[in-house]
């Protein structure tokens, strides 16, 4: 039958990042295929006058969270050196009491 496609073996007709030429266009035209995908890909971030990598954008709450312990480490750690309690190194302080008595 006129136009239509028999495949045999499995052949590759085009790759992420590659241009499209007019024989892979029909060829995948005929299949039903669209290998084209529109968006944009972010080169650079602007804030406030700052420009910083697209990478800056990918936060996880993984990530979050270590950034926060060690954050919430640090207070406690510098409030038990200066002898200050604050939220974060009451428990350490505690701890160290009964660590004394016992």
């Amino acid at each position: 039958i006129k136009g239509d496609i028999n495949i045999l073996t499995k052949q590759k007709i085009c790759t992420t990042g590659d241009k499209v030429g007019v024989s892979e266009a029909k060829l995948l035209n005929m299949l039903d295929i669209s290998p084209f995908f529109y968006g944009m890909i972010l080169e650079n971030c602007y804030d406030s006058g700052s420009v910083f990598p697209p990478s800056v954008l990918n936060v996880t709450t993984a990530t979050l969270l270590a950034h926060f312990g060690t954050g919430l480490s640090t207070i406690a750690s510098i409030g038990l050196a200066l002898g200050i309690p604050n939220k974060a190194s009451v428990v350490h302080s505690i701890v160290n009491g009964f660590k004394m008595v016992f």
